[in-house]
């Protein structure tokens, strides 16, 4: 009797036992992670820390209650199955997280993270070699899931540079140096990179890269929103490079999220802000839509919410990309920039942006078009762009190349254009001005616009330090930044060093990219006058 008495027991420990490891595995499984670092590449040179990178990264999230899936050195199928493995998880999670170390490449805009046997001979490999990041983000869209895409993945790349030699400007593609931003993302989505768009990264000195050195480091911290968590490690990166690198983050997250879980955060984040109201429906459309290029988009939201405090800022950025627009229309003879007379209704558009290796030139075009040539000045032969491995159903033909590629030197100038139209028509040239140092200044205030949050950061080291690296990195946009120390009135301008055309984004090694602040600072506000004198709206960040 004894004995079965105690039989009865055990069973049932087991079952109360069995249904509680039932129970917390279902509530682990509405955090899943996919951790992969590719270093030893056999194509290529290797990344030394890209599997160490992983390996802290995996172990971090397990500790913070993620169920992890690992990859170290993977080939091509090997990928492909755990991102699909991943992906058929995430459907029914509330947060997903998907690490990646290695190689990466940006081709036409687009990203592509690389296998340890990927082998890029020719432009269509692409498409079989490589594991192509928006397929990634389009299939983890959805709006009640929260997504959160962490690259370090932008270091000195020679797929990149044997791609670019082999099939870049004026062929069938255009190669960049590090990865491309997004400036529009899937609801619900923040996609992290270990440096800015388009610039590379640092392996570092030790076992792991600067990146994710630190970011192994705030993810463990309870109570830090993943925004904020970013912004320390931000501030540890571009301290730790001295400003050559500085990691940059894209969201369109509907709400606060932590990662480590909401509890009380570690000592060292000394105050915690007070609760915020839930927001308002022009608050979320907002937070969707501000990093949006397309004027309709700004206008759509100040004729639905037209009393909402966003609505002024959203027509200024209506008329601003309008005006983005039209300058980028051809010209009438004589006519200087921001005085053109009016082009042609079919003219192409073209958009600027300054890289490592030069510029990139992008054109655009209101019809479907069939081939695409260009020229610099006036005199000289017209040179193809090529085809992109693209079929383009208004046509049903293969789509040109959009892009061609400028010298970092490049002199201002006269870009000609000609296209043929759907029905095989020459159409054209059209000329648009080159102006570099207008354009450098466009582009990095676009990026600054874009990246508001990012522009102060606090941070504990022997006194309390308020870091304006990401300000000194798009100086060439900006005349003079004021601050104002708890203080919503910025009444204090900081130097900056002068803009460098040659090489943009760094930042000179005696230049100091922070301020010793007083102890009691708990709220910044920054204002910045852009270098045509217009000025942004005042930015208040809080410690």
């Amino acid at each position: 009797m004894r004995h079965s008495i105690g039989l009865r027991v055990i069973r049932f420990l087991a079952a109360l036992i069995t249904a509680a490891a039932i129970s917390w595995a279902a509530q682990a499984q509405d955090r899943v992670a996919l951790v992969v670092g590719n270093s030893k590449y056999i194509s290529a040179n290797g990344v030394p820390n890209a599997v160490n990178d992983a390996r802290i990264m995996a172990r971090a999230l397990r500790e913070i209650g993620f169920v992890v899936a690992d990859g170290f050195d993977l080939t091509r199928d090997s990928m492909e199955r755990q991102i699909r493995e991943f992906l058929r998880k995430s459907e029914s999670a509330h947060v997903t997280l998907f690490f990646y170390a290695g190689h990466g490449l940006q081709v036409d805009g687009r990203n592509y993270l690389l296998p340890v046997n990927a082998k890029l001979e020719a432009a269509s490999d692409l498409g079989f070699e490589t594991i192509e990041l928006d397929n990634i983000l389009e299939s983890l869209d959805g709006a009640s899931r929260t997504n959160i895409i962490i690259l370090d993945a932008c270091r000195n790349n020679p797929f990149a540079q044997s791609f670019a030699s082999r099939f870049g400007a004026g062929r069938s593609v255009t190669v960049l140096s590090g990865l491309a931003g997004y400036s529009n993302l899937g609801t619900g989505t923040l996609i992290a990179f270990s440096t800015a768009p388009g610039a590379v990264a640092l392996d570092g000195n030790g076992s792991n890269s600067p990146f994710t050195k630190a970011l192994a480091r705030h993810v463990r911290t309870p109570g830090l929103e993943v925004r904020q968590m970013l912004t320390r490690v931000r501030a540890d990166v571009a301290a730790e490079t001295r400003g050559r690198q500085i990691p940059w983050d894209n969201s369109s997250l509907l709400g606060e999220v932590y990662l480590a879980g909401p509890g009380k955060p570690e000592p060292q984040s000394v105050d915690v802000s007070p609760a915020v109201p839930a927001p308002t429906a022009d608050d979320i459309l907002w937070e969707a839509i501000k990093s949006s290029g397309v004027a309709a988009v700004f206008e759509e939201f100040v004729n639905k919410f037209p009393t909402s405090p966003h609505a002024r800022e959203a027509h200024r950025r209506a008329d601003e990309l309008k005006k983005s627009e039209v300058a980028m229309l051809p010209p009438g003879g004589g006519a200087q920039i921001g005085k053109l007379l009016t082009a042609p209704a079919n003219a192409p558009i073209a958009s600027f942006t300054r890289h490592n290796g030069g510029w990139s030139v992008a054109f655009s075009f209101a019809e479907p078009v069939t081939g695409i040539s260009w020229r610099l000045g006036e005199v000289g032969n017209f040179r193809e762009t090529g085809f992109m491995d693209a079929f383009d159903p208004r046509t049903r033909r293969r789509m040109p190349n959009p892009a061609i590629q400028l010298d970092a030197d490049q002199p201002g100038t006269t870009i000609y254009v000609r296209f043929v139209d759907a029905n095989g028509s020459l159409q054209g040239p059209f000329p648009i001005r080159f102006d570099p140092v207008w354009a450098l200044e466009r582009e990095q205030r676009k990026i600054l616009e874009m990246t508001a949050g990012s522009w102060l950061s606090f941070r504990e080291y022997n006194g309390l330090l308020l870091y304006y690296t990401h300000l000194m990195s798009y100086r060439c946009a900006i005349r003079q930044v004021r601050i104002g120390l708890n203080s919503t009135i910025p009444d204090r301008a900081i130097a900056m060093p002068p803009c460098n055309e040659k090489d943009p984004m760094a930042i000179p090694a005696d230049a100091q990219p922070y301020l010793k602040v007083p102890p009691a600072t708990g709220l910044v506000s920054v204002e910045i006058t852009y270098r045509d004198g217009s000025v942004s709206e005042v930015k208040t960040f809080r410690r």
